[in-house]
């Protein structure tokens, strides 16, 4: 019987840990920071995933001891646009031409999901948009585009 009264908390211990897992499948590859060594007293990593899986990678130079992520991305040369989100700060709608064309941010048929990583961890989804992401020496901002369209 008491088996039966533990159910309920196994059960939203399980629900809790598969959704942490399903966050970190949606990460893009390992970060480079470690490795980015653009010329400037600071850098940071930028990674891209597309939805095909391709990878656009930056490293970034910035002057200041901490940058937004939305400098960072201006900074970077990837072509982007983006839509405010009150509190939350900035949302990438596109990014590096996907999706082509959207009317609506996020789109309907995918969304830009935002990760950081300090110092060369592990990746982290972010909490904030860009514009209220602070990136430091070292750090990683990346993006995966997550497709919603179903295969035929």
């Amino acid at each position: 019987m008491r088996r039966l009264e533990r159910l309920p908390a196994i059960l939203a211990a399980s629900a809790v840990a598969l959704a942490a897992v399903a966050i970190v499948a949606l990460a893009p590859g390992s970060p480079f920071a470690a490795s980015c060594g653009a010329a400037g007293s600071h850098h940071a990593a930028l990674v891209l995933e597309h939805g095909d899986g391709s990878v656009v990678t930056r490293c970034v130079a910035f002057g200041p001891t901490a940058v937004t992520g939305e400098q960072l991305l201006n900074s970077s040369g990837v072509a982007w646009s983006g839509q405010t989100f009150g509190g939350f700060g900035e949302a990438v709608c596109a990014l590096d031409a996907e999706p082509a064309h959207y009317a609506v941010c996020p789109g309907t048929d995918g969304y830009w999901a935002v990760f950081v990583s300090r110092g060369g961890g592990t990746w982290q989804f972010a909490s904030v948009g860009i514009s209220s992401l602070n990136l430091n020496d070292g750090d990683a901002e990346g993006f995966r585009y997550v497709s919603d369209r179903k295969s035929t």
